[in-house]
């Protein structure tokens, strides 16, 4: 199991340490018998520094149960003169798990499955796919290395496969957005454009072929807030500017932005009149080949904020399934970044 280590000092209190072994052992110990990983942090009085190292796994068995803390990690404080220690509060954190409210509400968009009507093995529990699915999503890692505590690989495999083709990931997202725009969750009033190249290993349908190899492309649409309204997988091989009006085809909300704001990619005469009949007023800065000038100054201060596109695609290359493509079929790699839109916007609702 992979962990993401991650540090924070809170001031030991109360704990009595004169039995942790000799006083010139000078280490805050913290070792996982699992990973064989340790490490200590020290306070040096008379210097005033922090020092952070790594030692050697030690044999923890003999440690007392009360300092047995959460998640199995044991926890040793080993006292030295004129050093005044910090017990380290999380480190080697597990990896992401849906939250129960989250997976509670997940649950009851997805029907449950039809009863056979001979009987048989009685079928996978939908919280489990659903925790093994955002399992895989999260870590990017090969079906047959799912954890069996979230059932068979090839049941969760399966159930993915089922909800993506019955449509209901995007259906979801679809009813994330619009509880969104009811409660006016989503400002409309700016909307920001880009795309991404994600590479794509072993081929199959949707993939496109460019000077950085083949892969597909995200395109990505987000509002004032950054949260997504439009996303859609395609090949990477149209220019971006060819790929808005598939975009506007899926927006998640039933409003249409205002304002489009994109890079230079997107300045292009034939796109900046097609959004103008859909009341879109396109924002691009001009093209160093650009012959006249189309663009004034004061809606290009807009452009600024499109650091927020930028942001949420670094949310969703979080979850490391969409950093690169696997997936032979388009349909299962859009369900995972449907997915993993979803969770984006859920927490907001």
């Amino acid at each position: 199991m992979g962990f993401v280590i991650s540090i924070t000092l809170a001031l030991v209190a109360n704990m009595d340490t004169s039995s942790f072994g000799s006083k010139t052992d000078s280490h805050v110990v913290i070792n996982d018998t699992s990973t064989a990983l340790g490490g200590f942090v020290y306070h040096d009085v008379e210097s005033n520094t922090l020092g952070i190292a790594t030692v050697p796994c030690l044999d923890t068995s003999s440690i007392s149960g009360d300092l047995a803390l959460r998640h199995n990690y044991n926890y040793l404080v080993e006292p030295v003169p004129q050093l005044a220690f910090y017990r380290i509060s999380s480190i080697m954190q597990p990896m992401l798990t849906l939250p129960e409210p989250v997976l509670n509400w997940l649950a009851d968009q997805i029907p449950d499955p039809a009863p056979r009507p001979r009987g048989g093995r009685p079928p996978l529990c939908k919280r489990r796919a659903l925790r093994g699915i955002f399992w895989i999503l999260d870590n990017g890692a090969k079906w047959k290395d799912l954890p069996r505590k979230y059932g068979a690989k090839s049941a969760v495999h399966r159930y993915f496969q089922r909800w993506v083709r019955e449509g209901l990931f995007e259906a979801i997202l679809r009813r994330t957005g619009r509880l969104l725009e009811a409660h006016g969750g989503l400002k409309m009033y700016e909307c920001f454009i880009d795309g991404s190249f994600t590479r794509a290993k072993g081929g199959g349908d949707g993939i496109g072929c460019t000077k950085a190899g083949k892969g597909v492309k995200i395109m990505l649409i987000v509002d004032a807030r950054g949260l997504p309204v439009a996303v859609e997988s395609s090949s990477a091989q149209p220019h971006e500017s060819k790929l808005v009006q598939p975009l506007l085809d899926f927006m998640i909300p039933a409003q249409l932005p205002e304002r489009l704001i994109g890079d230079k990619a997107y300045d292009s005469d034939p796109l900046a009149a097609e959004l103008s009949e859909k009341n879109i007023e396109l924002i691009a800065p001009e093209r160093a080949n650009r012959k006249t000038s189309v663009q004034d100054g004061r809606p290009l201060r807009r452009y600024k904020r499109r650091y927020k596109v930028e942001r949420t695609f670094a949310w969703l290359q979080n979850f490391r399934r969409l950093c690169i493509r696997y997936e032979k079929q388009a349909e299962l790699f859009r369900g995972f970044l449907h997915f993993a839109c979803v969770l984006l916007m859920v927490k907001h609702v």
